[in-house]
This record gives C-alpha cells, sequence and structure tokens, in this order.
C-alpha cells in the first residue's frame, strides 16, 4: 500500500505514466485490541497501589490504565485546587463537533475517594506535586498536571519526556517497557469485560470504536 501511493503521487506528479503497483493485491490487517497479560495487569495493579512507588509515574499509570487517559491528555491537563487535601483534573481537549459532539469527554475529572488506595495515591501525587509547583523559577500560566523536573520552563512537557517516565514505571512494574497505546487498550478492555463498549464514550472513544471493544479479538503483547 505504502508503494502503491508513493507511485500514484509521482503519477499526480506526471513524473511516470503507469503506476507499476496498481493491480497488486495486498492483504487487509485484521483489526485487534493489544492487551498485556493478566499478570503484568496484577503487577501494574500492584505498581500503582504500592505506597512506595513514585507518586507521579504510579498516578500518570492510573490515569491511563483506569481513566483511558492518553499521553496528549496528561500533557495538556492543568490541575484545579479544591482544598488542601482535593484536586480536579482539568482536560484541555478541542471539542469535537459535525455531529461527533456526543462522545466529547468531561472536560473536569475529580477523582473518587474509593478504593482507599487510590485516595491515599491522590494525597501522594498532591503532595509531590505541591513541592515540585514551589520550585519553580517562573509563574506558570497554568498549573500543569505534569511538571517538568528542571523548574525552569512554562512550556508543556515533551512528549518524549513524559514517556521516559512512562517506560521507566513499566519497566519497574512489569521488567519491561509498555507504551501508553497498549495500557490504554488495556483500559478499554478492562472496562467491556461485561461485552459491552458503550461505557468507553465517556473516556473519549467514539461509538465506532467504543463498539468494536464487545467482538475485535484480543492480542496480548509480551505473553510469556
Amino acid at each position: 500500500q505504502v508503494l502503491r501511493r508513493f507511485f500514484s503521487r509521482l503519477c499526480y506528479l506526471k513524473k511516470i505514466d503507469v503506476n507499476p503497483c496498481e493491480k497488486i493485491q495486498t492483504n487487509k490487517t485484521h483489526a485487534k485490541i493489544n492487551i498485556v497479560t493478566e499478570t503484568e495487569i496484577k503487577l501494574l495493579y500492584a505498581y500503582i497501589r504500592c505506597v512506595s512507588s513514585p507518586p507521579e509515574e504510579a498516578f500518570y499509570l492510573a490515569l491511563i490504565l483506569f481513566f483511558g487517559f492518553k499521553t496528549e491528555d496528561l500533557l495538556r491537563a492543568t490541575i484545579e485546587l479544591s482544598s488542601e487535601q482535593r484536586f480536579k483534573i482539568v482536560i484541555h481537549q478541542s471539542p469535537r463537533s459535525y455531529g461527533n459532539h456526543y462522545y466529547n469527554r468531561e472536560q473536569v475529572l475529580e477523582l473518587p475517594k474509593k478504593p482507599e488506595w487510590l485516595e491515599r495515591l491522590q494525597h501522594r501525587f498532591l503532595k509531590r506535586w505541591q513541592h515540585e509547583y514551589s520550585q519553580t523559577t517562573q509563574t506558570y500560566p497554568s498549573q500543569r498536571l505534569v511538571l517538568p523536573r528542571n523548574h525552569h520552563y512554562t512550556r508543556p512537557l515533551n512528549q518524549h519526556t513524559l514517556l521516559k517516565r512512562i517506560y521507566a514505571a513499566t519497566t519497574v512494574a512489569t521488567g519491561h517497557k509498555i507504551t501508553p497505546k497498549i495500557l490504554r487498550q488495556t483500559c478499554g478492555h478492562l472496562h467491556t469485560k461485561n461485552g459491552d463498549g458503550s461505557v468507553l464514550s465517556t473516556l473519549g472513544w467514539s461509538p465506532n470504536f467504543a463498539f468494536h471493544y464487545t467482538w475485535l479479538p484480543r492480542h496480548v503483547i509480551n505473553e510469556q
């Protein structure tokens, strides 16, 4: 398909007269959902709940694995302090339109207090976040959820830097790095174990993709 598009572009630019790949038949790749193993899910749970895990990394994994955050959601999200012990996460997504507005995700997320380990994780994360925020040498135009550790600049964190943090956390938890995309697809799998993908529309999935979770095959990554 790549070669076909390449030669098609050359034909359009009148560099060649005939696309040599026009009649070549290619097999379509069957859609599937990539997830981690049950053992690795338990290891990730244990890492997130453990009081000795770095609170920032554990919190990022929890937001991806339980609340379906994308890396861009983490990078653009801000914190709204509601009290000394409570905060809300404000998600800065461009609202969908053209008939798709009905699956816009809620822009403000206030995490529940239960179970207890989740409340402890929130308190640990907020304490660490407030310390990092107080060390900044510039005033932040917004209180970003993910802060740089050099305490200098005010722009959103580089995606590569965030990936390094997530890879480091998943490596400690499971022994190898896991991409945010696989964690997010595992999130969808966990939410739809009862065979209903409609709940995913509240996490920002399109209705069509959410419906796919009821029947698309699961492909287990790094199966031992």
